[in-house]
């Protein structure tokens, strides 16, 4: 059995063929041993996902491979994330999460966690938690069903995601709930969620790739809705699904989608887009628009009454349109751009809104969808006046613009536009020459060499760990029964996965989230030209509050060589990053922080001392 004599991919076969023939315990136990070297090298060298997976399910048939199966998963979970493969990593990984009988590897879950994370979009969480919206859905999806009383009913639910809508079908009597999911990873979480309920049929496919014609569909119902309604396909994929239907009276959840917006003035929001003739490329074809909670900008004034920018049917033709909209202006000021908020009709009178708080509305607002933000140049406006928006409509984007503008700008990271607007750059602008390209990213962080610059000499990470209720919910999802952390301390598989570890929160407004700390400011890592950017550090602290941490806040600040200095927190257009904990964590009297700086992110983990 002289494996290394034999291709490498012949010699995996071969010890395969001869563990599926032993008997004796130890010979066994020898051919594991050379068949983890064999697999640790075929998997190097094997790019094929496929061939991969067939092997691996080859594997676990084999005797003794239950004692094995941590060493075997490893293998083929480090070579996914090596080769980008995320969700084969999920799977491999994940098995050695759920099934070791010891004490797990603390980096090993947290690897699988992040992989998780990165699977699995985070604002998904917020929308399964949020209470007006399942009831609203769930409402309007049992009063239509009601309404066919006695016949047989089929839903097809677009984009399901978890399966709640779908849930929420079945048990108001559908007869039959087609769930499609595109994604992957999300349909088999929506699949594991739905298993129990047996008029449920969960695909992985697109709406596109569904037979609607042998199906006698009477209702679709979707929330593939982003902060502009349009912007995830809901329009194109009821269009599809209606021209081939042979049901001409199929409905629709929702019925119909409006989108309104009106004139807003915020200092902090026009600083993030322009400076001068420098602005970033949000607001533009390329980005028409951006998604924030308007509610957590203290300085926004609203200018004018909101007007609508379009409505569509879903299931009716959409043309492309681009057209004029008037908006009348209640309050002088300075005009930054329009927020856009979704209004969307379910069924009969159950209508939600994504409207921000201060507008009052009559319908179920939804806490979990921000508000659109659509950049203008700075104009101002008088109250009486009516102020004309051109619409460019697509069936994804809605790029707004004002009549007539031809000033031309320069596109450059919003990051520049920060930096060029901050306080900091008003005092040392000369200085700020040789630091503005790509040193400073959202958040503070540093996301790249700083010191190519002759003028930057250190670069320091401040910050506290706290604790609080809301983040902590937002590491959780009771629905799929998950627990996803965003950090780790250490990188036990590849590098490739750094660049999964560190989640920027910079839409957490932290002067008014309620939230206790648990530390006082720690220096968590100072990087400079004498010290390597790889750089980690471990630190001790008491607890300040008997409370289990929750994240790591953490803020960048710059010392150049002159002296001058800059701060992310002291700066408006920057707030504080985190790192969140997860709800694992347990409460200590001391603990012990590590944290790690890869040059690019900034990772962290948190232990009771």
């Amino acid at each position: 059995m002289k494996a290394a004599t034999v291709g490498v991919d012949t010699a995996v076969s071969l010890v395969i063929s001869k563990l599926q023939r032993l008997s004796d315990t130890n010979l066994i136990e020898q051919c594991w041993e050379i068949l983890r070297s064999c697999l640790d090298s075929w998997l190097t060298h094997c790019q094929c996902a496929q061939q991969q997976r067939a092997c691996f399910e080859e594997i676990t048939k084999l005797k003794r491979y239950s004692y094995h199966e941590e060493t075997v998963c490893r293998l083929f979970g480090g070579a996914a994330v090596q080769q980008g493969n995320l969700v084969d990593a999920n799977l491999y990984l994940s098995r050695v999460v759920c099934n070791s009988r010891r004490i797990l590897d603390p980096d090993l879950f947290e690897t699988v966690s992040n992989i998780r994370n990165t699977l699995v979009v985070r604002w998904s969480f917020r929308m399964l938690n949020d209470i007006r919206r399942n009831h609203s859905f769930s409402s309007a999806i049992s009063s239509f069903l009601s309404e066919l009383k006695d016949r047989r009913s089929v839903v097809l639910d677009v984009g399901a995601g978890s399966g709640i809508l779908s849930l929420y079908a079945a048990a108001a009597g559908a007869t039959t709930v087609f769930a499609v999911e595109q994604d992957e990873v999300v349909c088999r979480m929506g699949k594991s969620v739905t298993a129990g309920v047996g008029n449920i049929k969960f695909g992985h496919c697109s709406s596109e790739e569904f037979d609607v014609g042998s199906n006698h569909v009477d209702l679709v119902v979707s929330e593939t809705l982003d902060s502009i309604g349009i912007g995830e396909g809901i329009v194109r994929s009821c269009r599809d699904v209606a021209l081939r239907s042979l049901n001409k009276n199929i409905s629709f959840i929702p019925s119909q989608v409006t989108l309104q917006g009106f004139l807003i003035h915020s200092q902090t929001l026009h600083l993030g887009s322009f400076c001068g003739n420098f602005r970033t490329n949000i607001g533009t074809s390329e980005e028409p628009y951006c998604c924030e909670f308007i509610d957590e900008y203290t300085d926004v004034v609203q200018l004018s009454d909101p007007a609508n920018i379009f409505k569509v049917k879903l299931g009716d033709t959409f043309d492309r349109t681009l057209s004029i909209i008037s908006l009348p202006v209640i309050t002088d000021g300075w005009c930054d751009g329009v927020c856009s908020f979704l209004t969307a009709d379910l069924f009969q009178d159950n209508t939600i809104t994504t409207a921000p708080n201060f507008l009052k509305t009559n319908h179920s607002r939804m806490g979990c969808w921000e508000q659109g933000f659509h950049p203008l140049p700075r104009r101002y406006v008088t109250s009486g006046q009516v102020v004309s928006i051109k619409v460019e409509l697509t069936e994804v984007s809605v790029l707004l613009s004002w009549v007539g503008d031809q000033v031309e700008y320069s596109v450059v990271e919003p990051s520049q536009v920060k930096l060029l607007n901050s306080n900091f750059a008003q005092s040392s602008s000369n200085e700020l020459l040789n630091v503005v390209p790509k040193v400073v990213d959202v958040g503070g962080l540093v996301i790249s060499n700083p010191f190519q610059y002759a003028s930057v000499k250190s670069v320091s990470f401040r910050g506290y760990v706290l604790h609080s209720k809301k983040l902590l919910s937002w590491s959780r999802v009771n629905p799929l029964a998950l627990c996803l952390r965003d950090t780790s301390q250490s990188d036990t598989l590849s590098s490739e996965v750094n660049k999964y570890r560190t989640l920027l929160h910079e839409n957490i407004p932290w002067n008014t989230l309620e939230h206790t700390k648990l530390s006082e400011q720690l220096i968590l890592l100072r990087v400079s030209e004498q010290t390597p950017l790889l750089n980690s550090r471990t630190i001790q602290f008491q607890g300040l509050a008997p409370l289990p941490p929750t994240a790591l806040v953490f803020w960048t600040e710059l010392e150049f060589q002159s002296g001058a200095k800059f701060c992310s927190s002291d700066e408006p257009l920057w707030r504080p990053a985190a790192i969140l904990f997860g709800c694992e964590v347990e409460r200590g009297d001391s603990y012990t922080l590590s944290v790690c700086f890869s040059g690019t992110s900034l990772s962290a983990s948190i232990t009771p001392a």
